[in-house]
């Protein structure tokens, strides 16, 4: 039987270059110390889009040609950041993503 802790709120969402999150000059976003300098907070299941959205940070898609405008995003890396602490337990952990709906790499604690 698995206890479940909700980490559904408050993500941070934000896009660097390929290869720039794992290599970049400007820290490596998979380690703790990492600091996003441009992110929209969202609560997941969400896409980048839908969160950028939903932040006011680009205009809907669905409207007129505006989904020329947001061709960028396709160019980029999309993290999703979320720092949270889990209480002492005696078994194990299981870290379930239920919405991905693509392809996802995870880090936990730097690893």
């Amino acid at each position: 039987m698995y206890t479940t802790i909700d980490l559904s709120s408050n993500w941070k969402i934000f896009p660097l270059n390929l290869d720039d999150g794992l290599l970049g000059n400007s820290g490596r976003a998979y380690q703790n110390s990492y600091t996003p300098k441009d992110c929209v907070i969202a609560n997941m299941p969400a896409t980048a889009p839908a969160a950028w959205l939903q932040d006011e940070r680009i205009k809907d898609p669905y409207v007129d040609m505006n989904s020329r405008d947001i061709l960028w995003m396709a160019k980029k890396e999309w993290w999703y950041l979320k720092d949270f602490d889990l209480p002492q337990t005696d078994g194990s952990y299981r870290l379930t993503f239920g919405g991905v709906n693509y392809r996802a790499e995870a880090w936990l604690n730097d690893v």
